[in-house]
């Protein structure tokens, strides 16, 4: 036997359908690291039913499928297929005559796969028992991979013992026994269950009747209460009904109430409005009376002044009219004096009449002198009036303006104070920085946008643990399947156990005592261990008949002795150490026995098999004596017979029940493994919903204490805000009344210095007066000598 190709598709790097050949005994492929030398060894071992992804280099069974690259999609099926030449017939049994035997298997993407033989899909089970001794197999000493030598110097005995096993052809039969030791476990442990559930069902058998008397007194019962509880729920939904109603009309109050508030609330909002909008009114309407009422108070102290000034006018005035009146009193006075006089010169001139006109003349020229001296004294008086006037203007004017600069002083210190005020009140510290605003805000921002991600969260959250527990239901249902085809395959399988000891004899009561005393009651019957190749099954129970009753010994001579002990019933005991020696057209029905430890030439002897019956009928005339066809139907023909036997429904099937047995085993380990898995998904699934409830309960506090937060900082930073805004309504008035009040101090202090100029300019007037005084005083003094030295010459000259 001789690995001839292999073919390749998906399988790993090879995603294009790849054939290797091995034209010879001795082979090599070569080449660089990575090109996929040691994918072809995986294949082989995966075709050979590796089922360990270990030894295979990955992680999963899937993963050999390729799994593309960036520029293939990856493929959703693998595929290999080793063909052996079988020319050396070192294949036995069916396959014997086959010169080439294919064997393929093939993966999806979810996790089924599939074995093939000759093209005919089969078990894994199948594969393995036809390389079972040729040291040919996913592990077996055949491939030698790196490291293993080593393996094979370093291994223990025991290690070792399995390689020359493997080699001696011997491991075959050990996989055989560890089989049979596997059914005779589960037969002991079915006994066992069977037993149990006997015992169990007798026991539940006595309480049946009182359950179905309870379950009949329950249906009375419990119609009787749904009777009551309809009646219950139809007193119940009048009763929530009005109470349905008192509430939906205690509703609609509250939203008319709710509503009423909410319009109350909007006319407050209104009316706060227009009291802040009057609030602001009337502050400008305040500032600009202010405004008025320090510009009064201006007008009033100039006006004040202008009034003292007056005042002061009028007494210097009348001091002025008493000073003209004691001048007029005086002149008067020398008026008198000056007509007593004129009398007096008179009489004197009418005496001295002469000496007068002598005299007129020098009086004349005095007079002419004294009145050009009055006059010139008239007209000093007239200069001196001017200069009086003109020097009580300017001194009014300059006590004016003196006035008017200490009031504008006065009000110009107070201006000053008050926007000192006002720059201090500007300059003070907002009760409320804007940046704390600004914070808050983005406090708010952060606070909301980290609730919004925590509400996504949940939302996240909600859906995973929505799908969470749909997985979790869906686990718990297919967990509940598994249980049930769990519980339906090991019912199956007990009742075919069952079944197949009954046909095989083992519940004969009749030569038990017999068999328990030759120690053959654990013995392997011949139609537990015989397998078939499928499709044959009826033909060999058709000519094996009772024999599949047999029970295998390891000598007959060892019981032959007891033979006769037998009293009641029947056995058969069968060495099945005798070899079928045959040749002709057609095969042998002893080549159909898969079961290769089992020779039944001694039965099988002389009998062919055919296809159908016309192939057997067609091949009768060349049958010897003793040789006879089977055909696959069960049609049993021979040289001048031909039989159809219908075997009874207890025994028949009996090859086939075996091999359904082997089926139902491995479908429940399956089941079993299955379930196993099952549950511990449930568990994975119960223990993700746990967190994912959690995790929701945690976002969820997180989320309510946000909401705390974000309430106390909307809170706040409502008031915050309002400070702020108040803040900045009271700057902005303070800033409008510091440019008002710098206006008014601006114009102030113009007037200010418009008065000190003129003040300035009066007392430079009053400077230049007094030369003028002193001018006129002299003048004065002069004129009025002259005036006095005139008047002297003139009454000298009129007194002589």
């Amino acid at each position: 036997m001789r690995l001839k190709q292999i073919k390749l598709a998906g399988f790993k790097s090879f995603v294009d359908p790849t054939t290797v050949t091995l034209p010879s005994n001795r082979c090599a492929v070569v080449g660089p690291n990575g090109c996929g030398k040691s994918n072809i060894i995986d294949a082989v071992r995966w075709v050979m039913g590796e089922s360990s992804a270990k030894q295979l280099r990955g992680e999963n069974l899937t993963d050999v499928i390729f799994n593309g690259s960036n520029s293939r999609k990856p493929t959703a099926i693998a595929s290999i297929e080793l063909i052996f030449d079988n020319r050396d017939g070192r294949i036995g049994g069916e396959y014997a005559a086959y010169a080439e035997i294919s064997i393929r298997r093939q993966v999806t993407r979810d996790s089924q796969s599939a074995y093939f033989l000759n093209g005919n899909k089969c078990r894994r089970r199948d594969i393995m028992d036809i390389f079972l001794g040729t040291g040919f197999g996913p592990r077996s000493y055949s491939i030698i991979e790196q490291g293993m030598i080593n393996q094979l110097v370093e291994a223990k005995p025991e290690d070792l013992r399995v390689y020359l096993e493997e080699a001696a052809g011997i491991s075959k039969y050990k996989e055989r026994r560890r089989e049979t030791e596997n059914r005779i476990r589960h037969t002991r442990e079915n006994l066992s269950r069977l037993n149990d559930i006997r015992e169990e069902l007798e026991k539940q058998l006595k309480h049946l009747d009182r359950q179905a008397k309870a379950a009949e007194r329950y249906r009375v019962l419990k119609e009787e209460e749904r009777r009551l509880t309809a009646e219950l729920y139809t007193l119940k939904y009048g009763a929530l009904e009005a109470e349905l109603a008192k509430h939906q009309a205690e509703i609609q109050s509250l939203e008319v109430a709710f509503e009423q508030a909410a319009a109350n609330q909007q006319r407050l909002d209104t009316e706060i409005e227009q009291c802040r909008q009057s609030h602001a009114d009337q502050s400008e309407g305040f500032n600009e009376i202010q405004g008025a009422f320090y510009q009064l108070g201006a007008d009033i102290a100039r006006i004040e002044e202008a009034i003292q000034f007056n005042q002061e006018r009028v007494k210097q005035l009348e001091l002025d009219l008493e000073t003209v009146a004691q001048r007029a009193e005086e002149t008067t006075r020398q008026l008198d004096m000056d007509e007593g006089e004129i009398d007096a010169l008179k009489n004197q001139i009418a005496r001295i009449g002469p000496e007068v006109r002598e005299a007129e003349f020098a009086d004349k020229a005095a007079s002419e002198a004294a009145s050009a001296l009055e006059e010139k004294f008239r007209q000093w008086q007239r200069d001196w009036d001017e200069f009086s006037r003109t020097a009580a203007e300017h001194e009014r004017n300059a006590e004016v303006q003196s006035s008017r600069i200490e009031h504008l002083e006065q009000l110009l210190t107070r201006l000053k104070s008050r926007h000192e005020q006002l720059e201090t009140d500007a300059a003070a510290p907002a009760p409320v920085a804007s940046d704390e605003v600004s914070t808050l805000a983005a406090e708010i921002e952060a606070v909301e946008d980290r609730r919004r991600q925590l509400e996504a969260e949940i939302d996240e959250c909600m859906k995973e643990l929505a799908s969470a527990r749909e997985d979790l239901m869906i686990r718990e249902r297919n967990l509940d399947e598994a249980r049930n085809d769990l519980h339906d395959l090991r019912h199956e399988l007990a009742s075919l156990e069952a079944l197949q000891r009954a046909a095989l004899g083992r519940e004969a009561r009749e030569a038990h005592d017999w068999i328990e005393s030759q120690g053959l009651s654990r013995a392997e019957r011949l139609g537990e261990v015989l397998s078939v190749v499928p499709g044959w099954e009826q033909a060999v129970e058709t000519v094996l008949g009772d024999h599949l009753q047999a029970i295998r010994v390891g000598s007959l001579d060892d019981h032959v002795s007891a033979i006769d002990t037998l009293e009641d019933g029947g056995v058969t005991l069968m060495e099945a150490s005798v070899d079928v020696n045959m040749s002709g057209d057609l095969p042998s029905l002893a080549s159909l026995i898969r079961s290769h430890d089992l020779h039944l030439g001694s039965v099988l002897q002389g009998i062919y098999a055919a296809e159908s019956v016309a192939v057997a009928l067609a091949a009768r005339q060349n049958l010897n004596p003793g040789e006879s066809i089977i055909t696959r139907q069960g049609v049993w023909v021979g040289p001048d017979w031909i039989r159809r036997y219908v075997i009874a429904d207890q025994e028949a099937g009996i090859i086939q029940r075996a091999q359904e047995l082997e089926t139902l085993n491995l479908r429940v380990e399956e089941a079993e493994q299955t379930l196993a898995e099952l549950t511990v998904r449930l568990a994975e699934g119960r223990s993700r919903i746990e967190a994912l409830e959690a995790v929701r309960e945690e976002r969820q506090a997180d989320i309510n204490a946000l909401n705390q937060s974000l309430g106390e900082l909307k809170t706040d930073h409502g008031v915050r805000r309002v400070q702020l805004e108040e803040a900045d309504a009271r700057r902005a008035r303070l800033a409008k009344e510091r440019e008002e009040l710098q206006s008014q101090i601006n114009e102030e202090s113009a007037r200010l210095e418009a008065a000190r100029a003129a003040l300035a300019e009066a007392r430079g007037a009053q400077e230049g007066q007094s030369e003028r005084r002193e001018s006129l005083t002299r003048l004065k003094e002069e004129t009025e000598s002259a005036l006095t030295e005139a008047r002297d010459r003139a009454r000298a000259s009129r007194d002589h």
